[in-house]
């Protein structure tokens, strides 16, 4: 299992809401739908590549921390 907070991109973020899933790409898609819809100020002009490469460093692969 993968997982992605909005603590993990933005520590100075107050959400709790953490994107999980078994591949990068469905991460990275309901991270960038959340961002959208929540943090629209912060991705506001960003292209979907452009929050993908911002993202991707921070995905963590929770079976390999165990």
């Amino acid at each position: 299992m993968k997982t992605l907070a909005c603590k993990d991109i933005d520590p100075s973020v107050a959400c709790d809401y953490k994107a999980m899933g078994s591949t990068d790409e469905e991460i990275l898609q309901n991270m960038a739908t959340h961002a959208k819809e929540v943090h629209a100020d912060k991705v506001t002009g960003m292209t979907d590549e452009q929050m993908a490469e911002m993202m991707r460093p921070h995905i963590k692969d929770e079976e390999a921390a165990m």
